[in-house]
């Protein structure tokens, strides 16, 4: 996703369509709780996306005004089967 972002403002076009929309939503709690800062600079087509999404006032009035963001990202610990 973060290539396809390279010099675009939205997913499809150059108007936003219904794929920001729900890709927005899928992405916020993506960023909310799993990506770091360091991932996030990793991903800066993605965040630049998503926070030109998030400053549009009908999405901001559904998502609210800012965005949180993740500071430690989930670390999954492998376990084995019982």
């Amino acid at each position: 996703m973060n290539d396809a972002l390279k010099g675009k403002t939205y997913l499809v076009g150059s108007n936003i369509t219904i794929a920001d929309i729900v890709m927005f939503f899928v992405c916020k709690p993506v960023f909310s709780m799993c990506i770091d800062a360091s991932e996030r600079k990793k991903h800066a087509n993605v965040l630049k996306w998503f926070e030109g999404i998030h400053k549009l006032p009908a999405i901001a009035k559904y998502s609210g005004k800012v965005p949180k963001y993740c500071e430690t990202a989930w670390e999954i610990k492998k376990t084995e089967a019982p």
